[in-house]
């Protein structure tokens, strides 16, 4: 009997120190894998920060680009104000033109009108002479 006691006895103290082999393994494998999860999130984070600032970047060379775009534009406009302010300048130094050429034919109508008018007083007073 006292011989299989300590059978038992070795036997439960076995089991026991393999129950702590078995929780010292269970928690070497928990913190290896908090471990792994806390450094992948590190990479993460660092993965995420990079994209960032590649997407700001990404973002600032746009804003540049439509600032140019913008004055490119700008510049363009000006010309084009230029040109049709020129044009305008042109066509009003034409309208000018057309008027005043109108402005003559309108005067020499009238000089005209009163020759004929004196003449066909002169053959009126004639006409009546000679009634």
């Amino acid at each position: 009997q006292k011989e299989e006691d300590k059978e038992i006895k070795e036997q439960e103290k076995q089991a026991n120190k393999e129950e702590k082999q078995r929780k010292k393994e269970e928690e070497k494998m928990l913190k290896d894998q908090e471990k792994l999860r806390k450094k992948q999130e590190k990479e993460q984070k660092k993965s995420d920060e990079k994209a960032m600032k590649e997407e700001l970047k990404g973002m600032k060379e746009e804003e540049k680009q439509e600032k140019k775009d913008e004055e490119w534009l700008d510049k363009d406009d000006k010309q084009i104000e230029k040109k049709l302010k020129k044009k305008d300048k042109e066509l009003s130094k034409e309208d000018e033109k057309a008027m005043k050429e109108e402005l003559k034919g309108m005067k020499e109508e009238e000089e005209q009108e009163k020759k004929d008018e004196k003449w066909l007083n002169k053959e009126a007073k004639e006409h009546e002479k000679k009634a």
